[in-house]
């Protein structure tokens, strides 16, 4: 007699999440000389703080959503 049996094992899959575009190769500070003045130094400084935290925050959504995903299974 044949039975059948259901085993339920989980998979890895792959979350593909693309980068967001809050995430660039170059911030504020790549476009400083030293040759700028303090002030326009320290706007860049500024700029690239609020730049990287929004590709944090970006990136953080994302892997959040991939662990969701798995844990579904």
């Amino acid at each position: 007699m044949i039975q059948t049996q259901v085993i339920e094992k989980p998979v890895a899959v792959p979350c593909l999440v693309d980068s967001p575009p809050e995430c660039k190769s170059a911030y504020a500070v790549d476009r400083v000389s030293v040759k700028d003045d303090p002030l326009t130094i320290n706007r860049a400084l500024r700029t690239e703080i609020e730049e990287r935290s929004a590709c944090e925050v970006k990136l953080l959504a994302a892997l959040r959503g991939c662990k969701k995903g798995m844990r579904s299974m």
